[in-house]
């Protein structure tokens, strides 16, 4: 009677593998910081002020020289999704969202380079460090991910016929309350 031992698969880690990981741990190494900037403030005080009266401001809250103007608060929803962790967890949690965030952007852009593997490498973190720049809690972060998002669809369509498309209407409806920056979808 013989006994079989089931084969268990194994990861290798090959140097492609070990590139890939050194390169997204330094991305979210970078992006995990107090992400804040001079908006970001302004962010957090507007989402604030949405959960606590429950309405999206029509006029200007917070200015003293536009004070009561109407205003069209575009970030509506991002303000509330970084109000909502920065209560939850203080800079912590908004540091590990936004890290987060910018990882998975910049996972979704290497998921559509068709480059050697240490040219992409290569083009990742710089593409990082010039973007870093930016990197803060405010909407535009959102906009920085659904890009390349929509990208990724777009190019997942263009190669393969995917069948993901139809996540489109319902990413640019989320986009539209969440940045300015949709009209790039």
């Amino acid at each position: 009677m013989s006994s079989r031992v089931p084969k268990i698969s194994s990861f290798t880690l090959t140097t492609h593998r070990l590139l890939v990981i050194i390169v997204f741990v330094a991305i979210f190494t970078m992006a995990v910081r107090v992400p804040a900037d001079t908006d970001t403030w302004w962010h957090l005080s507007s989402g604030q002020y949405i959960v606590e009266n429950l309405t999206i401001p029509t006029t200007d809250p917070f200015s003293y020289t536009k004070f009561g103007q109407p205003w069209i608060d575009h970030g509506w929803l991002a303000q509330i999704f970084w109000y909502g962790l920065y209560s939850l967890g203080g800079w912590a949690l908004v540091a590990l969202a936004l890290a987060t965030l910018v990882t998975t952007a910049f996972w979704f852009v290497w998921k559509q380079i068709e480059a050697n593997v240490f040219i992409a490498a290569l083009s990742m973190v710089l593409g990082a460090i010039v973007s870093s720049v930016v990197w803060a809690a405010r909407p535009q972060m959102v906009t920085f991910l659904l890009v390349a998002i929509t990208a990724y669809l777009l190019d997942r369509y263009k190669r393969h016929n995917g069948r993901l498309l139809p996540w489109l209407p319902l990413i640019m409806i989320l986009w539209v309350n969440i940045h300015g920056g949709y009209a790039i979808g």
